[in-house]
C-alpha cells in the first residue's frame, strides 16, 4: 500500500501504470508521473521502483514532528552500479516547474528533511520536474513500449526475423532503419512485416540507437555486443 493515499488536487491527473519490475500496478497522482514511471519501467538499469514508499518524519522549528511522503523511490541493478556506481537507490520529488514556483516555502523543509534522510541512509534524493522528464527520450520510450512485449521463441518466425535483421546489420557499418530492411527486401510488405521485430531488438539492446535525439527511418542503428552474442548463438 501507498504510505499517502493519493487523492484529485489542482495538481493531479491519477492514473496506473502496469510495473513490468514488480508484482502490480504503481498509481500515479500526475500526468507527469506517469510519464516518469514509464520510464523507469522501461530502463533496464532499474531493478524495481515504488510509488509512495515510505514517510520520512523530521522535527519543525516549532518542535512538532513532521511527515513527507516522497514520490517514488528506485533502484537499480548490480550490473548498472557497477558500470555507474553514483546510481544508488534513489528517492525521487515528481514536480512541475510551476508547482514547485508555487509551493516552494511549504516544500522546501520538506526536500530538505529528505535529503538528510538520504544521506542517513545511503541514498540519493532528486527532484524531477518536465524538463528532464518531456524530451525525445520520452517520445522514444513511449514508441518502442508497443513493441517490448516480443519475446524470442514466442512467435514462430521470432528466430528467422530476427536473425534476418541482425545479420543485415552485422554487415552494414552504417545503417538506418529504412536502409536495414531494404538491404533485407525490395518489397515493402517484406519490409512493414521486419518493423516491429527491429523495434523490439532495440528494446532488447541488441540494437542500438541514441533515443535521447528524435528517432525517425533514417536515425543511424547499429548491432550491439548483445546482438552479436545472440546473432552467433542463432548461426550455430
Amino acid at each position: 500500500m501507498p504510505a499517502r493515499k493519493i487523492g484529485p488536487s489542482s495538481y493531479t491527473n491519477t492514473g496506473y501504470i502496469p510495473n513490468s519490475k514488480g508484482n502490480r500496478v504503481q498509481r500515479a497522482e500526475s500526468l507527469l508521473e506517469q510519464q516518469f514511471l514509464m520510464l523507469l519501467d522501461y530502463d533496464n538499469r532499474v531493478r524495481g521502483y515504488q510509488v509512495q514508499p515510505f514517510k520520512i518524519r523530521w522535527k519543525a522549528p516549532n518542535g512538532r514532528w513532521r511527515e513527507f511522503t516522497p514520490d517514488v523511490v528506485v533502484s537499480y541493478t548490480a550490473d548498472a552500479q557497477a558500470a555507474e556506481p553514483w546510481l544508488k537507490p534513489t528517492v525521487f520529488e515528481v514536480k512541475t516547474r510551476k508547482e514547485l514556483s508555487a509551493k516552494w516555502d511549504d516544500l522546501r523543509p520538506k526536500f530538505r528533511a529528505a535529503v538528510a534522510w538520504a544521506k542517513m541512509y545511503g541514498c540519493r534524493f532528486k527532484i524531477i520536474t518536465e524538463t528532464e522528464i518531456r524530451t525525445p527520450y520520452l517520445t522514444n520510450v513511449q514508441h518502442f513500449m508497443h513493441f517490448r512485449s516480443f519475446r524470442l521463441g514466442e512467435h514462430p518466425d521470432a528466430g528467422r526475423m530476427q536473425k534476418l535483421l541482425l545479420e543485415a546489420l552485422h554487415e552494414e557499418k552504417k545503417a538506418t532503419p529504412r536502409g536495414v530492411l531494404e538491404c533485407i527486401s525490395s518489397n515493402k510488405r517484406d519490409q512493414a512485416e521486419l518493423i516491429p521485430w527491429l523495434w523490439n531488438l532495440v528494446t532488447l539492446e541488441m540494437v542500438g540507437a541514441d533515443l535521447t535525439q528524435p528517432f525517425n527511418m533514417g536515425s543511424p542503428i547499429w548491432i550491439t555486443d548483445r546482438g552479436v552474442v545472440a546473432l552467433g548463438v542463432m548461426q550455430q
